[in-house]
């Protein structure tokens, strides 16, 4: 049997996006999809928060150089899906000081009491 497969295999398959949906995401946020792209794990700190706030948090590196665009087509799904909640929490964590009205709705829509807000700015409104 000359077959290239035997019992016990695994096939793993990843949907891509479009290129021209990602092409047009990178336009509306006025971006290359040539932007080199360096990836990183978030380690966090001894109590598990993310980042490096306590000793011994930081990032560990993992790619570096992928194109944004490359990045976009094989992980997001920009062509219609609602975004998660934990969506909401990791712009929330990025969000720069300076935004501060901007970080202070996102901490309302990720609490408790904002629950029902984000439903309905996130899925009733059919957001994507």
């Amino acid at each position: 049997d000359t077959s290239m497969y035997s019992a016990g295999d695994v096939v793993t398959v990843l949907p891509e996006q479009c290129e021209k949906r990602v092409e047009a995401l990178c336009r509306r946020f006025n971006l290359s999809t040539d932007i080199p792209v360096d990836l990183q794990k978030n380690l966090g700190d001894e109590a598990g928060n993310p980042g490096d706030a306590g000793g011994g948090g930081g990032v560990d590196s993992l790619h570096r150089g992928v194109r944004l665009g490359d990045l976009i087509q094989g992980t997001l799904d920009c062509t219609g899906a609602s975004p998660a909640k934990w969506f909401f929490e990791l712009l929330e964590y990025y969000c720069p000081s300076t935004a501060s009205l901007e970080k202070e709705k996102l901490r309302f829509l990720i609490s408790a009491e904002g629950s029902e807000d984000l439903y309905i700015y996130n899925k009733r409104e059919h957001r994507t």
